[in-house]
């Protein structure tokens, strides 16, 4: 895909995505921005110190907080298993306004190749944690919306 700009990370990279439907899909999107390098790298950061509080405060991070003792275990554990290789990750990123808020849309992928090599939308249905979403909102300098594959 044309027009995507590429971010460096401490061990990876970004790739920042134009705006389109099919990227942020079920999301009440208004309109599209552009991230800056720097939007995505505090971006990132933000991200990884949240996940580190999720056992803290779990619900806020989640598009659909589980509801019993297992299933918040197992959301849990996916995270740990995030967080032990989370510079590994590949980085696809969107910019959306969804409530009058900027947010970057953000696409992990678990990825055994450079992210440079990542040049279409990747969307998975499957493969656990390496793959997962979350929304990293500009104004309120939080995350929101955290979803993590399932397994087959």
């Amino acid at each position: 895909m044309p027009g995507f700009e590429t971010v460096d990370l401490p061990h990876s990279r970004a790739l920042i995505f134009p705006l389109a439907d099919a990227y942020v899909d079920g999301l009440a999107v208004e309109s599209g921005w552009t991230p800056s390098a720097e939007d995505v790298r505090h971006a990132h950061a933000r991200l990884h110190a949240q996940l580190q509080e999720a056992a803290a405060a779990p619900a806020r991070f989640f598009a659909s907080p589980p509801s019993d003792a297992a299933g918040r275990a197992y959301v849990l554990g996916e995270i740990g298993k995030i967080l032990a290789v989370f510079d590994q990750f590949s980085l696809q990123c969107v910019g959306v306004v969804i409530d009058g808020h900027r947010r970057i849309y953000c696409n992990f992928i678990l990825w055994p190749h450079p992210s440079n090599e990542l040049q279409e939308w990747i969307l998975v249905h499957d493969g656990g944690y390496s793959f997962w979403q979350i929304q990293y909102d500009t104004v309120d300098d939080e995350c929101l919306g955290f979803t993590s594959n399932g397994y087959a």
